[in-house]
């Protein structure tokens, strides 16, 4: 789905949030934290990180095609932090995991 903010938004962003949320984590600001991997996790989303590993033709094209594999690398590394620390604050604190483990496309998926 096209024209819903993924147009101006980067990886960049998702990691940035994500880095945000990991220095407010070890200063002990939990809740900032939580809102910061939201925003993470919502980004990254948008940018369809949860499905790279599905068969291309379910893709809509949020990002461009990566340019090497190095570029999918870094998508793929930045989609798994922002999933382990989701895991992370919901093991800490008790609140649901954001993440539905049913809605990230594994690598085991493609035939």
């Amino acid at each position: 789905m096209q024209g819903l903010g993924e147009d101006f938004t980067t990886l960049a962003h998702a990691q940035t949030w994500c880095l945000l949320a990991h220095f407010e984590a070890q200063q002990t600001m939990f809740s900032l934290a939580s809102v910061s991997l939201a925003r993470s996790l919502r980004i990254a989303q948008m940018l369809d990180l949860h499905r790279l590993d599905q068969e291309p033709r379910l893709l809509p094209l949020a990002l461009p095609p990566a340019r090497d594999w190095s570029e999918m690398e870094e998508r793929r590394r930045t989609w798994w932090v922002i999933f382990c620390s989701d895991r992370f604050v919901s093991a800490t604190t008790g609140w649901p995991a954001l993440i539905l483990e049913n809605d990230v496309g594994s690598v085991t998926s493609i035939r």
